[in-house]
C-alpha cells in the first residue's frame, strides 16, 4: 500500500502539474528509489516507477483536486494503523479501502472502480 500511497501523492500534487503546463510537458516518467547507506556503500532496496500525464479529466478543477489531497492525508493515519495491527477505533479498515478505490480511480480516470452501494 505504501507505494499506492507515494503514487497518489504524486498524481495529485497539484503544483507539479501546474509547472508541466507551464513548460509545455505532457507526461513526466518519475522514478522514486530507496536507498540505504550500508557500510561504505548505498545499496537501492525499492524502485517505484510513477507517470503523471497533465491532460487527465482529474486536473481541470483545482478544488476537486485540493480536497482529495486532503482526504489522503487524513486517511493515511488511521489506514497505517489498520496495517500496523493497531487499529483500536475500528475505522482503518475503511480508511484503507477509500484509498485502495481512491488510487484505482486515479490512476484509471474510471469511477467504475468505485464500490457500488
Amino acid at each position: 500500500m505504501q507505494d499506492e500511497i507515494l503514487t497518489l501523492s504524486s498524481i495529485l500534487n497539484y503544483a507539479a502539474v501546474q509547472e508541466m503546463w507551464k513548460w509545455n510537458v505532457m507526461e513526466a516518467n518519475l522514478r522514486l528509489v530507496k536507498v540505504v547507506g550500508e557500510r561504505n556503500t548505498y545499496k537501492v532496496y525499492e524502485e517505484l516507477p510513477i507517470q503523471v500525464f497533465s491532460n487527465r479529466e482529474i486536473y481541470s478543477d483545482e478544488k476537486f483536486l485540493v480536497r482529495l489531497q486532503n482526504l489522503v492525508s487524513f486517511l493515511l493515519t488511521p489506514a497505517s494503523a489498520y496495517l500496523r495491527g493497531r487499529d483500536t477505533l475500528g475505522d482503518g479498515y475503511h480508511a484503507y479501502q477509500a484509498l485502495r478505490y481512491l488510487y484505482a480511480y486515479v490512476v484509471t480516470g474510471n469511477g467504475s472502480t468505485w464500490p457500488r452501494p
